[in-house]
């Protein structure tokens, strides 16, 4: 998932991106009545672009830990019924850019067992943080 040459001008070149990918969590997410039922998996790749110098001591708090990545998208996905997976999306990308030191953030989230005759639907959001653009 390589950002787009328009998103690409928004990040910091000296920011640092953090990769998780195919996180699968369970989720209450859509509007059909099965789905409002039941929990459903939904697979998961977030790229989150943070701009803090590099760890002078080899300290994880020097860093932002991808732990905390992972941690925060879990407890926004699996928090609660949602009806949209945009909502969802959107939800997720704003938490992840309330962590320290984030820039930017792309989130794509998919429903695989949405349709049976697609491997997934998904939703992808970017986002640059409004807390840390330039002056």
């Amino acid at each position: 998932m390589n950002p787009t040459t328009a998103q690409a001008q928004l990040i910091d070149p000296r920011a640092l991106r953090i990769i998780l990918r195919r996180l699968k969590v369970h989720a209450s997410i859509g509007i059909l009545p099965h789905e409002t039922r039941l929990t459903q998996p939904l697979l998961c790749n977030a790229d989150v672009w943070v701009l803090q110098d590099g760890p002078a001591h080899d300290r994880i708090g020097e860093v932002l830990d991808y732990r905390l990545v992972r941690e925060t998208l879990v407890r926004c996905l699996t928090s609660g019924h949602t009806n949209l997976l945009e909502t969802l999306t959107e939800r997720a990308v704003s938490e992840l850019c309330l962590l320290p030191h984030v820039t930017a953030v792309r989130l794509h989230i998919e429903k695989p067992n949405a349709f049976d005759d697609a491997e997934a639907v998904g939703i992808e959001l970017y986002r640059h943080n409004p807390r840390t653009a330039p002056a």
